[in-house]
């Protein structure tokens, strides 16, 4: 409401009293001369959190897949030479890939099963076969990627069975035999999201795992 004579206009102030602050007045509490402060965007910080949040959860995501890529194929890797150690063929036929023993079923002309068995037979008897070795351990050590001429080769392997793994590893697992230990290459090939023992290499793994502490 204006009044005749005064220009000031009544607004709300703090509190809730009335305000006669004239047009151009500065806000009480505040000195003469002060400008208003610039504010930030809003949503500033939160796009800096995000970004960094985002790196972290980058890297954490990229850790976790080497974790899982390394520790999955050195297990199984350490697995296969347990199995030919203790003479544990079925453990040891159980990380074959199925078109492998049905390829060998094929060949040998009898049934999957019949053919399975064999070569459990086969792994089992597979380091014993080199003479008693007693009772070596083992352990897996670090993964090395193929490549080159050495994944061509097991690449052109596969392909004669219809196969077409996506990646091979050398695994050297740590066998021991009373004091002495040597590296065992383990040769790993991917197949899917699994990692499979390389049937081209079971003899030779077989023959170095005698070896050892002879």
């Amino acid at each position: 409401m204006t009044e005749s004579g005064n220009d000031s206009v009544k607004t709300p102030g703090a509190g809730g009293r009335v305000s006669t602050a004239a047009p151009g007045d500065m806000p009480a509490g505040e000195p003469a001369g002060s400008e208003t402060r610039e504010k930030r965007p809003p949503g500033g910080r939160r796009k800096e959190l995000i970004i960094a949040l985002s790196a972290i959860v980058g890297a954490a995501i990229a850790a976790l897949v080497i974790f899982i890529f390394t520790g999955t194929v050195t297990l199984r890797a350490e697995k296969l030479t347990r199995a030919l150690i203790d003479g544990d063929g079925e453990a040891a036929v159980s990380l074959l890939p199925d078109k492998v023993l049905a390829q060998a079923a094929l060949e040998a002309g009898t049934g999957e099963d019949e053919a399975k068995k064999a070569i459990a037979r086969r792994l089992g008897a597979a380091v014993s076969d080199y003479g008693p070795v007693g009772k070596p351990k083992a352990k897996a050590g670090d993964a090395r990627e193929l490549a080159g001429r050495e994944l061509e080769a097991i690449l052109d392997l596969y392909a004669q069975i219809g196969l077409e793994p996506s990646g091979a590893v050398t695994v050297d697992v740590a066998v021991t035999n009373g004091d002495t230990t040597a590296d065992v290459p383990v040769t790993m090939v991917k197949l899917g999201i699994l990692w499979y023992a390389d049937y081209t290499s079971l003899d030779d793994i077989a023959c170095r795992i005698a070896g050892v502490g002879k």
